[in-house]
């Protein structure tokens, strides 16, 4: 006969399977006395606490390996981010402001549609009443970049009429 130990694995890891580039999830796993690991780090790094950081767009498996050697897995997938939103803050009273980002293929949203609405696919912004609003576009792996747009009133011109002195 042979003794055989049978150790513990570790309990299952919780958290999100998905990050945008450039942003941090945290995982969480119980046990204690372990130690976290990514299958790619240049994709999605983790540190000893948990927290993983995207890099670039790709799939990684997080582990998290416990005293004795066991690991559990989870998968991550590292999603795109849009780049900053380009175009004015400021559109007037009933005008209109085109906005655009990269990369294209996300949708276009109005925090405050009172205020400023926004075309979800062209990203054309219309003042509708005097205030600011949060505009945002989101690319379809849920990353998101907002900016937040000012309706100013239109300028008031001034007819001045001269009179000649004789």
């Amino acid at each position: 006969t042979k003794d055989i130990t049978v150790n513990p694995a570790p309990a299952a890891i919780t958290g999100p399977t998905t990050v945008c580039r450039g942003q941090a999830i945290t995982l969480f796993d119980p046990t204690p006395g372990g130690y976290w690991a990514s299958s790619a780090p240049a994709t999605g790094s983790v540190n000893s606490t948990g927290d993983v950081t995207g890099i670039t767009p790709g799939a990684i498996t997080v582990s998290y390996t416990n005293v004795y050697g066991c690991q559990a897995t989870h998968p991550v997938t590292v999603n795109a981010s849009p780049g900053p939103i380009l175009g004015s803050s400021n559109v007037c009273l009933g005008g209109t402001s085109p906005l655009t980002d990269t990369p294209s293929g996300g949708n276009w949203f109005s925090l405050n549609t009172t205020v400023a609405a926004v075309n979800p696919t062209t990203g054309l912004v219309s003042g509708i009443t005097l205030g600011t609003a949060t505009i945002i576009y989101q690319l379809p792996g849920g990353c998101y970049v907002s900016r937040v747009v000012n309706v100013y009133p239109l300028p008031i011109v001034f007819n001045v009429s001269r009179s000649e002195e004789h």
